[in-house]
Protein backbone atom coordinates (compact mmCIF):
# COMPACT_ATOMS: atom_id res chain seq x y z
CA UNK A 1 0.00 0.00 0.00
CA UNK A 2 1.11 3.53 -0.65
CA UNK A 3 3.21 5.00 2.24
CA UNK A 4 3.40 8.60 1.55
CA UNK A 5 4.21 8.40 -1.93
CA UNK A 6 7.19 10.57 -3.13
CA UNK A 7 5.41 14.22 -3.91
CA UNK A 8 2.21 13.81 -2.39
CA UNK A 9 0.82 15.69 0.63
CA UNK A 10 1.11 13.94 4.23
CA UNK A 11 -0.57 14.58 7.68
CA UNK A 12 3.13 16.06 9.02
CA UNK A 13 3.09 18.09 6.13
CA UNK A 14 -0.20 19.95 6.31
CA UNK A 15 -2.59 18.62 9.32
CA UNK A 16 -5.17 21.13 9.38
CA UNK A 17 -6.04 19.51 5.76
CA UNK A 18 -6.01 15.77 6.49
CA UNK A 19 -9.80 14.19 6.91
CA UNK A 20 -10.08 14.72 10.46
CA UNK A 21 -12.73 11.89 11.24
CA UNK A 22 -10.50 8.98 9.93
CA UNK A 23 -8.58 7.69 12.40
CA UNK A 24 -5.08 7.44 10.07
CA UNK A 25 -1.29 7.78 11.75
CA UNK A 26 0.37 10.73 11.01
CA UNK A 27 2.41 10.61 7.84
CA UNK A 28 -0.48 8.59 5.63
CA UNK A 29 -0.71 9.94 2.23
CA UNK A 30 -3.99 12.76 2.26
CA UNK A 31 -4.72 12.43 -1.35
CA UNK A 32 -4.71 8.73 -1.00
CA UNK A 33 -7.04 8.86 1.66
CA UNK A 34 -9.50 11.53 0.27
CA UNK A 35 -10.05 9.04 -2.27
CA UNK A 36 -10.32 6.11 0.12
CA UNK A 37 -12.74 8.58 2.75
CA UNK A 38 -14.94 9.86 -0.37
CA UNK A 39 -16.19 6.26 -0.81
CA UNK A 40 -17.39 5.33 3.04
CA UNK A 41 -20.62 5.88 4.56
CA UNK A 42 -19.99 6.61 7.93
CA UNK A 43 -22.88 8.77 9.27
CA UNK A 44 -21.65 10.44 12.49
CA UNK A 45 -18.14 9.15 11.85
CA UNK A 46 -18.67 7.22 15.33
CA UNK A 47 -16.24 4.78 16.21
CA UNK A 48 -18.71 2.54 17.38
CA UNK A 49 -21.20 2.42 14.18
CA UNK A 50 -20.42 0.62 11.20
CA UNK A 51 -18.38 2.53 8.11
CA UNK A 52 -19.90 1.34 5.04
CA UNK A 53 -18.19 1.13 1.78
CA UNK A 54 -19.95 2.88 -0.60
CA UNK A 55 -17.07 1.81 -3.81
CA UNK A 56 -17.11 -1.51 -5.49
CA UNK A 57 -17.97 -4.62 -3.33
CA UNK A 58 -17.03 -8.09 -4.18
CA UNK A 59 -19.74 -11.04 -4.75
CA UNK A 60 -18.53 -12.01 -1.34
CA UNK A 61 -19.80 -8.67 0.47
CA UNK A 62 -16.39 -7.02 1.01
CA UNK A 63 -15.01 -4.29 -0.11
CA UNK A 64 -12.56 -3.08 -3.30
CA UNK A 65 -10.50 0.22 -3.45
CA UNK A 66 -8.73 0.83 -6.33
CA UNK A 67 -7.45 4.45 -6.12
CA UNK A 68 -5.19 3.71 -9.63
CA UNK A 69 -5.89 1.52 -12.61
CA UNK A 70 -2.90 -0.78 -11.37
CA UNK A 71 -3.47 -0.10 -7.83
CA UNK A 72 -6.61 -2.68 -6.01
CA UNK A 73 -7.08 -3.27 -2.29
CA UNK A 74 -9.47 -4.70 -0.34
CA UNK A 75 -11.47 -2.06 1.79
CA UNK A 76 -11.42 -3.03 4.84
CA UNK A 77 -7.36 -3.96 4.74
CA UNK A 78 -6.31 -0.71 3.18
CA UNK A 79 -8.60 0.97 6.45
CA UNK A 80 -6.71 -1.38 8.78
CA UNK A 81 -3.04 -0.12 7.03
CA UNK A 82 -4.19 3.58 7.24
CA UNK A 83 -4.52 3.39 10.93
CA UNK A 84 -1.41 1.11 11.76
CA UNK A 85 0.18 2.67 9.64
CA UNK A 86 1.71 -0.40 8.37
CA UNK A 87 0.17 -3.88 6.40
CA UNK A 88 -1.59 -5.91 8.59
CA UNK A 89 0.51 -8.86 9.50
CA UNK A 90 -1.76 -11.87 8.78
CA UNK A 91 -6.00 -11.49 7.94
CA UNK A 92 -7.80 -8.11 8.76
CA UNK A 93 -10.98 -9.45 10.82
CA UNK A 94 -14.38 -7.80 11.53
CA UNK A 95 -15.32 -7.78 14.76
CA UNK A 96 -18.45 -6.19 13.38
CA UNK A 97 -19.41 -9.14 11.13
CA UNK A 98 -20.20 -6.76 8.08
CA UNK A 99 -17.76 -7.31 5.46
CA UNK A 100 -18.34 -3.64 3.32
CA UNK A 101 -17.74 -2.04 6.80
CA UNK A 102 -14.10 -0.06 7.02
CA UNK A 103 -14.15 1.33 10.71
CA UNK A 104 -10.74 0.50 12.38
CA UNK A 105 -12.27 0.19 15.37
CA UNK A 106 -14.31 -2.44 13.77
CA UNK A 107 -10.99 -4.29 12.25
CA UNK A 108 -8.16 -6.59 13.75
CA UNK A 109 -5.30 -8.09 12.38
CA UNK A 110 -5.83 -12.13 13.05
CA UNK A 111 -4.85 -15.36 11.28
CA UNK A 112 -7.24 -17.97 9.42
CA UNK A 113 -7.48 -20.17 12.55
CA UNK A 114 -8.63 -16.81 14.35
CA UNK A 115 -11.62 -16.33 11.43
CA UNK A 116 -11.88 -19.92 11.61
CA UNK A 117 -13.17 -19.85 15.11
CA UNK A 118 -15.12 -16.47 14.91
CA UNK A 119 -17.36 -17.87 11.94
CA UNK A 120 -17.78 -20.95 14.08
CA UNK A 121 -18.76 -19.00 17.15
CA UNK A 122 -20.83 -16.57 15.33
CA UNK A 123 -22.41 -18.89 13.05
CA UNK A 124 -21.43 -17.08 9.90
CA UNK A 125 -20.75 -20.26 8.03
CA UNK A 126 -22.82 -21.70 5.76
CA UNK A 127 -24.71 -24.25 7.52
CA UNK A 128 -28.36 -25.66 6.55
CA UNK A 129 -30.50 -24.40 3.79
CA UNK A 130 -27.23 -21.32 3.26
CA UNK A 131 -24.78 -24.45 2.44
CA UNK A 132 -24.76 -24.71 -1.76
CA UNK A 133 -24.73 -28.19 -1.51
CA UNK A 134 -28.12 -28.78 0.80
CA UNK A 135 -30.49 -30.60 -0.45
CA UNK A 136 -32.87 -29.46 2.75
CA UNK A 137 -34.69 -26.34 4.10
CA UNK A 138 -35.27 -25.83 7.34
CA UNK A 139 -39.13 -26.48 7.09
CA UNK A 140 -37.63 -30.03 5.77
CA UNK A 141 -35.53 -30.44 8.48
CA UNK A 142 -38.13 -29.36 11.26
CA UNK A 143 -40.11 -32.05 9.46
CA UNK A 144 -38.07 -34.84 9.73
CA UNK A 145 -37.20 -33.83 13.29
CA UNK A 146 -41.08 -33.64 14.61
CA UNK A 147 -41.62 -37.20 11.95
CA UNK A 148 -39.14 -39.21 13.62
CA UNK A 149 -39.82 -37.82 17.21
CA UNK A 150 -43.15 -39.39 16.29
CA UNK A 151 -41.93 -42.94 15.89
CA UNK A 152 -43.96 -43.60 12.91
CA UNK A 153 -40.43 -43.76 10.79
CA UNK A 154 -36.84 -44.90 10.96
CA UNK A 155 -34.05 -43.19 9.71
CA UNK A 156 -33.84 -45.11 6.51
CA UNK A 157 -37.82 -44.52 5.49
CA UNK A 158 -37.05 -40.59 6.32
CA UNK A 159 -33.83 -40.67 4.28
CA UNK A 160 -35.61 -41.78 1.30
CA UNK A 161 -38.46 -39.62 1.86
CA UNK A 162 -36.14 -36.63 1.70
CA UNK A 163 -33.51 -37.68 -0.64
CA UNK A 164 -30.87 -37.60 2.20
CA UNK A 165 -28.38 -40.17 3.68
CA UNK A 166 -29.76 -42.02 6.75
CA UNK A 167 -26.26 -40.78 8.62
CA UNK A 168 -27.94 -37.14 7.84
CA UNK A 169 -31.13 -38.38 9.29
CA UNK A 170 -29.06 -40.07 12.51
CA UNK A 171 -27.34 -36.54 12.86
CA UNK A 172 -30.36 -34.22 12.80
CA UNK A 173 -32.97 -35.91 15.32
CA UNK A 174 -30.17 -35.97 17.75
CA UNK A 175 -29.46 -31.87 17.07
CA UNK A 176 -25.79 -32.46 15.93
CA UNK A 177 -26.83 -30.84 12.95
CA UNK A 178 -29.44 -28.29 12.18
CA UNK A 179 -29.52 -27.70 16.11
CA UNK A 180 -32.35 -24.90 15.89
CA UNK A 181 -34.56 -27.31 13.62
CA UNK A 182 -33.96 -30.15 16.74
CA UNK A 183 -34.54 -27.63 18.88
CA UNK A 184 -37.64 -26.18 17.53
CA UNK A 185 -39.48 -29.76 16.84
CA UNK A 186 -38.47 -30.22 20.77
CA UNK A 187 -40.26 -27.39 22.04
CA UNK A 188 -43.53 -27.79 19.38
CA UNK A 189 -43.76 -31.38 20.77
CA UNK A 190 -43.00 -30.33 24.39
CA UNK A 191 -46.10 -27.57 24.20
CA UNK A 192 -48.31 -30.78 22.44
CA UNK A 193 -48.03 -32.53 25.20
CA UNK A 194 -48.13 -30.25 27.53
CA UNK A 195 -44.45 -30.15 29.06
CA UNK A 196 -43.63 -26.74 28.03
Amino acid sequence: LARGIEGRMTMSDNPSAFPAAFPAVPGFDIDLLDKFTDRIDAGDWSMGHCWNWTGHITDRGYGVFAPTKKAQYRAHRFALHAYLGREPVGMALHSCDNRACVNPAHLTEGNHRENMAQMAERRRAARGPRHPKSKLTDTKALAINILSAGGDFSTRELAAMFGVHQSNIAAMITGKIWPDAYELAAHMLAARTGDA
